[in-house]
């Protein structure tokens, strides 16, 4: 047996040659045509086939499967390309189908795009049928739609909203604060003490001051006359300011018009009793009375118009308001007997007699009647002479434990003269070394 061997060429087979194509039969064409004419009469299309291909299966004309190793499987390769043909076999029809299918429609929508034939021409020669399309109707040129104007819609005018009247709110009621006391005319001092135990408050019309007869100024010591109460010292310094200081004390009192009074006072405060704070306070025009509607302590001074003059009472309430009572300003039990102080804010100067001569007190009264300061004097108590002293204090016209205002003095005379605040035994023209053996000391005011 002959061996294949890759390295030595192999002798190449010659197809045999096909014979001469018979004629296609009469109303052959196409695909039939062509097979006919390639087939030999009696030989079937796979023996022409074979006639023109070599061997599958084979190299150079040799079957594998003559040669080592060869394949031997060539009915199932046969029935694979038989499989492949017949599978394109049926994309060929599959193809054709949908180009038959695509023609018509295509014609289909010609024949709908002209519905009308109306000239036809044959042309015997060539026969060939020519269709003259119809003419195309001439599509006049829609005109364009006018807009249309809307008539301008009338606006109503919005009517205006009434306005919503909101209730007024009343008003929440303030809190009530108390009034200070000391502003509340309708609290009134205790007026009761051990000279006028059943004192009662009367109403007294009248005016602030009256400048009455004799009297340099409205606000006169004239007008100073102490009541049944031991607050000497207190109205003494009030005759010793009137006598130099009137519109000071003018200032202090306001009227308010409505039956009370304003007095400003500079007073000590209660727990620092070293400061004093300008104070308002407000009073009535009722005052203690002992019946009969005789005034239990400060009396009216001069009558006017409009009654008699209040200022003295007024101060003297004011006090008494501020200390709690009357009986707290009695010169026993008073915190503060700096009267020239409480009215001008300006503490005073405090002198003992026993330290100075006469001479000295002498000038030092001339300074201060000089320089419109006012001076009170006060007496010795009964405890501090003996009987003959006493004795010769009473003679002199004395009033032993007892405060006055000095109204002049005569430093060549060597004389000095003291206003009594009860309004009676002024002592005039008293000697100066009297004047240091019955009387302690002296208040000088600023």
């Amino acid at each position: 047996m002959q061996q294949f061997r890759p390295d030595k060429k192999q002798p190449v087979k010659k197809a045999p040659v096909a014979p001469a194509s018979k004629p296609a039969a009469p109303g052959q064409s196409g695909y039939a045509a062509q097979k006919a004419a390639l087939t030999p009469e009696g030989d079937s299309y796979d023996a022409q086939k074979a006639a023109l291909s070599p061997d599958v299966g084979s190299v150079g004309g040799v079957k594998m499967d003559a040669m080592p190793g060869g394949p031997t499987n060539e009915p199932s390769r046969k029935k694979r390309k038989k499989k492949k043909r017949k599978s394109r076999a049926r994309r060929r029809r599959a193809a054709a189908r949908r180009r038959a299918q695509q023609a018509a429609a295509k014609k289909k929508r010609q024949q709908q795009l002209q519905p009308t034939t109306t000239d036809t021409t044959t042309d015997t020669t060539t026969d060939t049928t020519t269709v003259t399309p119809a003419p195309q109707p001439v599509v006049e040129p829609t005109p364009a739609p006018q807009p249309v104007v809307e008539p301008t819609p009338t606006v109503e005018p919005t009517p205006e909203p009434e306005p919503v009247v909101e209730p007024t709110p009343e008003p929440e009621p303030e809190p009530v604060v108390p009034l200070d006391p000391m502003l509340d005319p309708s609290v009134n001092p205790d007026p009761t003490n051990e000279y006028a135990p059943e004192a009662d408050y009367e109403e007294f019309s009248g005016t602030i001051a009256v400048q009455g007869e004799g009297d340099a100024h409205a606000i006169d010591a004239n007008d100073v006359k102490q009541g049944s109460i031991g607050n000497c010292y207190f109205v003494a310094q009030l005759a010793a300011m009137a006598m130099h200081k009137p519109d000071l004390i003018q200032d202090l009192i306001k009227d308010n018009g409505n039956g009370t009074y304003s007095v400003t006072l500079y007073l000590k405060d209660k727990v620092h009793t070293w400061k004093r704070s300008k104070t308002e306070v407000v009073v009535s025009s009722e005052f203690p009375t002992k019946g009969g509607g005789r005034a239990a302590y400060a009396k009216p001074g001069d009558k006017g118009s409009d009654g008699p003059e209040l200022w003295v009472m007024l101060i003297e309430k004011a006090f008494a308001k501020y200390t709690g009572n009357y009986e707290e300003t009695r010169g026993k039990k008073t915190k503060d007997g700096d009267v020239f102080a409480m009215m001008s804010g300006k503490s005073s100067g405090y002198k003992r007699l026993s330290s100075m001569s006469g001479d000295v007190l002498l000038r030092v009264l001339t300074t201060a009647v000089t320089n419109g300061q006012p001076v009170s004097f006060g007496a010795h108590g009964k405890s501090a002479l003996d009987e003959e002293g006493q004795k010769g204090a009473k003679e002199a016209g004395v009033v032993l434990n007892h405060a006055y205002a000095m109204r002049g003095v005569d430093a060549k005379a060597r004389t000095i003269s003291l206003y009594n605040p009860w309004g009676v035994k002024h002592l005039d023209d008293i000697d100066v070394d009297v004047i240091k053996t019955y009387y302690s000391n002296i208040k000088i005011g600023a």
